[in-house]
């Protein structure tokens, strides 16, 4: 009983580390320990799944389902692969049947062809996306978008016992979309856990992408603390050193967060240029198919606040719970790898949208994080158009 009195008592008195540099640093100390010793929020196990969205679409524009010609489109193109790949194509056959357009969406064609060739030779299993004829396929494919969501704004480590129920809603809202452009499903499905199951899981699929990007950005911004250019007599002396680096980043001070001081000296929390930039490549590429692409209105402003404490989530912890993510995944001194998951990964979340909180309660900070917000929006939006516009180039050369 010892044990666990004393880690309940770490666990209200510690937290993610900010310096809000006010006037009055006690009575910041003392309200940003209110907001730890306060209730957690927790995955509100207890409220019905319908209203995180009808509370989500109050707070925001209705989310828009794909367009006419995207979901005629993506049909049309399955029908036509489906009828050109009969002959290998061991799922379930394809009986509907969808109007002409003029344009494909390229995006659905290749989300599709990816399903149709994965895993091609283990045989059908209904609790896989490609198991289902195509227009099932298709309306599955965009309810996980809508469930990337779901994960991004809403739920970050949402719990199929609470939240399979907006899986549910997610598909329910593009099977309505399709039919309602007069698109026909094929006969002999319909709705089931299952198939909310597989939008479900794409839950742990978005994160783990998000992680694995975190990654590579942590290798390279993080890099002079994740490599050291001493000459040692052997390898425990250069992880010692790396695991000592790691823990000034991800321990009390929280370093990894920080991006230094502004004009009066006041610190820039939740700004590191890893936070910005992966928030930028994650959100905002089409090549990671972004959802500002998805949901613009979401997006394009700014990047939302939980959108940001998700990557934060993924690039380091609070320092005192001890969970490995992208930078703890270090703390040995060599990688170690990890899931990304909320059995681990929730209370660090929680603690970041707490000290969001603290920061949005103090002016000053409350500005500088907006703005910051508002001109990575900006910098996505710019820098994936330029990237459009320039495309692939037709030759390259070397300037020696």
């Amino acid at each position: 009983m010892v044990w666990w009195f004393l880690y309940f008592c770490i666990d209200l008195t510690n937290t993610l580390h900010l310096e809000i540099d006010e006037q009055s640093p006690s009575e910041d100390e003392r309200q940003a320990l209110a907001v730890i010793a306060g209730p957690r929020q927790p995955q509100d196990v207890n409220i019905p799944s319908t209203d995180v969205v009808e509370e989500h679409r109050r707070r925001n524009h209705a989310t828009k389902p794909p367009s006419e010609e995207r979901l005629i489109a993506a049909a049309k193109k399955q029908l036509r692969q489906s009828s050109e790949s009969d002959t290998t194509d061991t799922d379930a056959p394809s009986t509907g049947v969808v109007a002409d357009v003029d344009e494909e969406s390229e995006r659905v064609q290749q989300r599709i062809r990816a399903a149709r060739n994965s895993n091609s030779s283990i045989g059908p299993n209904a609790n896989t996306q490609r198991y289902y004829p195509d227009m099932w396929k298709a309306a599955i494919g965009e309810a996980k978008i809508l469930f990337w969501q779901v994960v991004a704004l809403e739920r970050a480590f949402p719990t199929k016992e609470a939240d399979l129920g907006l899986a549910s809603q997610c598909l329910s809202s593009i099977i309505a979309e399709f039919e309602g452009k007069g698109l026909i499903f094929e006969l002999n499905y319909q709705q089931n856990r299952t198939m909310d199951g597989i939008v479900f899981s794409e839950g742990t699929t978005y994160r783990g992408k998000l992680k694995t990007l975190a990654a590579q950005f942590v290798k390279t911004y993080y890099k002079e603390d994740l490599n050291t250019t001493t000459l040692y007599e052997n390898q425990n002396g250069q992880l010692a050193d790396i695991a000592a680096n790691v823990e000034k980043l991800i321990g009390i001070q929280n370093m990894f967060h920080k991006d230094g001081t502004d004009e009066l000296g006041k610190t820039n929390n939740f700004m590191h240029p890893c936070i910005r930039d992966l928030c930028i490549e994650f959100f905002y590429s089409k090549k990671q198919d972004g959802l500002a692409h998805h949901f613009p209105d979401e997006f394009k402003d700014f990047v939302p606040e939980r959108a940001v404490a998700l990557v934060i989530t993924a690039v380091g912890d609070d320092g005192y719970y001890r969970i490995r993510c992208a930078l703890d995944e270090y703390r040995s001194g060599r990688q170690v790898q990890t899931d990304f998951k909320g059995d681990a990964y929730l209370k660090v979340y929680q603690a970041i949208l707490q000290m969001i909180a603290v920061l949005n309660s103090k002016p000053h900070h409350q500005a500088k994080w907006k703005e910051c917000r508002q001109q990575w929006a900006s910098v996505g939006w710019a820098k994936d158009k330029s990237a459009e516009e320039a495309g692939d180039p037709l030759i390259t050369i070397d300037v020696d």
